[in-house]
């Protein structure tokens, strides 16, 4: 969920070609309901840029996490062109599993993917 959208668009290619379904959002308040529309388990990860408008990542997160849903513990790495302790400190006391700074480190970033399981499978 990312509100620039070369950004996105970028993502989106990285993840189709490795096969991922893709479901955007353009602010945190779009990615909530998205979220809160969709079957449970639907999700797998969800990218959340920390600065979108609307909602910020951070409370957008701490909204899902804090979902009435059996899946609400989803994994939320968070999207950030700062790589700061204080960012990653905030991404973590959102709930956030990871940080993940633009520009993307697109090997890395796959790996990161591939290594994602959700709890439970």
């Amino acid at each position: 969920m990312e509100d620039n959208d070369i950004n996105r668009e970028i993502v989106t290619e990285i993840l189709t070609s490795q096969g991922c379904s893709i479901t955007e959002a353009t602010n945190g308040e779009e990615a909530v309901k998205e979220f809160e529309k969709s079957e449970i388990n639907y999700f797998d990860v969800i990218l959340m840029d920390i600065q979108m408008p609307v909602m910020n990542g951070y409370e957008a997160t701490e909204k899902i996490k804090k979902a009435n849903r059996d899946d609400h513990d989803v994994i939320i790495f968070a999207l950030s062109a700062n790589a700061f302790r204080d960012d990653y400190d905030r991404a973590m006391e959102s709930g956030m599993d990871d940080l993940v700074t633009k520009p993307l480190d697109v090997g890395a970033f796959i790996e990161k993917l591939k290594s994602v399981r959700r709890k439970g499978n």
